[in-house]
């Protein structure tokens, strides 16, 4: 399994996440740019499996 690592940019919150993405997507719409700040908002989604 491929295991896929991030931060946010000052690099207090980290994430890991082990297992394949179904499906990934950008939107462009203004509820999506207010939620993350940004001009875009992204999203991924993958099987659940218990940790």
């Amino acid at each position: 399994m491929t295991t896929y690592s991030g931060s946010c940019l000052c690099g207090k919150v980290t994430f890991e996440v082990t297992g394949e993405f179904d499906r990934f997507y950008l939107c462009h719409c203004q509820h999506c740019q207010k939620d993350n700040g940004g001009a875009v908002g992204g999203a991924s989604r993958g099987s659940r499996q218990p940790a």
